[in-house]
């Protein structure tokens, strides 16, 4: 059974340090009297032993700006080293013959599934019908690579 915060984890790049960091991801809107409204300022909550929480807040919570561009989303899934994986992540099979892109695809339900592109030895994207398969996660062999640059 997938723990319901994990799945609603995301990662993204502080806008000061451009460290990733990991938490809960929220929105706070900009009012605009003139002109195009801007983006609205974008968030994770993250929990902090050195922060005084703040009213109404259960844990040692911080928000922390960050670039709205490298947010991705958890899969929901683990990689063999125990990290969990998050949209845009790079991943091996255990054999290394396949490398991979972690991809959340939305469903006509509203819901979003996990899915990897594969690319093989040569950088070139593998058909569906030749990537690697699987039927249960449990099955799922990955090795964490990396996170792709650029964004997803």
């Amino acid at each position: 059974m997938q723990n319901l915060s994990e799945k609603l984890l995301c990662k993204a790049q502080r806008v000061d340090t451009k460290e990733w960091i990991t938490g809960y991801y929220f929105e706070q809107p900009i009012m605009a009297c003139l002109g195009p409204t801007p983006d609205p300022l974008c968030f994770l909550m993250v929990r902090d032993p050195n922060y005084l929480p703040d009213c109404g807040l259960p844990f040692n919570m911080k928000a922390i700006l960050v670039d709205n561009n490298t947010v991705r989303m958890s899969a929901g899934i683990y990689a063999v080293g125990g990290e969990l994986l998050f949209e845009g992540d790079a991943v091996k099979t255990a054999d290394g013959a396949c490398t991979g892109e972690i991809v959340l695809e939305d469903q006509p339900d509203g819901s979003r599934k996990v899915t990897v592109h594969w690319f093989g030895e040569n950088g070139k994207a593998i058909p569906d019908k030749e990537a690697p398969t699987w039927k249960k996660e449990s099955e799922l062999q990955l090795w964490y690579v990396g996170q792709k640059e650029g964004g997803v």
